[in-house]
């Protein structure tokens, strides 16, 4: 009767050790390869010793910022703009930007109300990586960048090829708006473990029934 318990038990260990495991296998079955564009320019924010360097864009299906769009989620992308200020001058200065998204289509895409961009950057030296985020329809891209200067603008073309490339995960410091930010964390894929996990317990079920039949 014992043998047959510890079969039971077994079998419920494999069981729940199989479930507890779907979430981690399956974690990133719908993500998808992010894109990323470099863009390697820059400018002087007006009047001052501050340059603002354009990274690159990255455009992928999930957010990772705190932007709620009006338009269901499953039919819009995200475009991440990532950039550093740097301080050119000799006292500490702020950096601040205003970017307007257009497609290729001519519509105009912008930073929700309440999005802070400022941020104080010492003398002789290169603020943190930061990033804005918009949602746009999925059948659209990307191909200019507007950054408004008081009654100036100042225009970049964006590439138009785009070749999909795993994106690195650098320390990021995500520019705050008016609500906290949303954090998301993505766990690993397990599914090549599963198998050698369930032939362990599996043997290690066989185990209990040979000693179960050993006591009779």
């Amino acid at each position: 009767m014992s043998g047959r318990m510890s079969v039971v038990v077994v079998l419920a260990l494999i069981i729940s050790l199989f479930i507890g495991m779907m979430p981690m296998a399956f974690s990133d079955a719908d993500d998808t390869t992010t894109a990323t564009i470099p863009l390697d320019q820059s400018f002087y924010c007006m009047r001052s010793d501050v340059e603002v360097h354009l990274l690159y864009l990255e455009v992928g299906n999930h957010q990772k910022g705190n932007t709620y769009p009006t338009t269901p989620l499953d039919r819009v992308k995200w475009v991440r703009l990532f950039y550093r200020y740097e301080n050119h001058g000799d006292h500490v200065e702020d950096g601040y930007i205003q970017p307007e998204f257009y497609d290729e289509q001519g519509n105009q895409y912008k930073l929700n109300e309440g999005t802070y961009t400022g941020e104080d950057v010492k003398p002789g030296a290169m603020s943190s990586l930061r990033f804005v985020e918009i949602p746009i329809p999925k059948d659209s891209n990307i191909v200019k960048l507007r950054f408004v200067q008081g009654f100036n603008n100042i225009d970049f073309d964006v590439p138009v090829v785009v070749s999909p490339t795993p994106t690195p995960e650098p320390t990021v410091t995500p520019t705050p708006i008016a609500s906290p930010t949303a954090t998301t964390s993505t766990g690993g894929n397990c599914l090549p473990l599963l198998p050698f996990a369930i032939l362990g317990m599996v043997g290690l079920a066989g185990l209990a029934t040979t000693r179960g039949a050993t006591k009779k």
